[in-house]
């Protein structure tokens, strides 16, 4: 968890030699890369809820998914394996989205690159 810019915090990784990170790419030549980034306001709380959600999950529960939006894109698929099928299912009833609200634009946009993949 960083409340700084994730292109900088790659760029450190990357050049960084004298850290684990570094280390890895000054060894395999290969640079750690964004591939999925959530900005939180509240950094703190953020944490917290990742680490309650992550020791849910582990005890075989879930979380209240309208709750708040903190949890990780792996963490919501864990807890709710049918959320990129009710995207999909939500489009196909309401393909001009004329019901939606906060809770659906966000993860709408989580899964985006899911919901594209499968309609091709």
């Amino acid at each position: 968890m960083t409340t700084r810019s994730p292109n900088l915090r790659l760029r450190e990784h990357n050049t960084q030699f004298d850290k684990v990170a570094g280390k890895v790419v000054e060894a395999t030549g290969q640079e750690w890369i964004l591939k999925e980034f959530c900005a939180v306001e509240d950094t703190y709380n953020a944490e917290s809820a990742f680490f309650i959600i992550d020791r849910a999950l582990e005890l075989g529960g879930s979380y209240y998914l309208t709750y708040h939006r903190w949890a990780r894109k792996d963490q919501v698929l864990k807890a709710y394996p049918q959320m990129p099928e009710f995207l999909r299912l939500k489009k196909k009833y309401d393909p001009e989205e004329r019901f939606q609200s906060d809770w659906y634009r966000h993860y709408r946009e989580m899964f985006k690159n899911k919901l594209a993949s499968a309609r091709q």
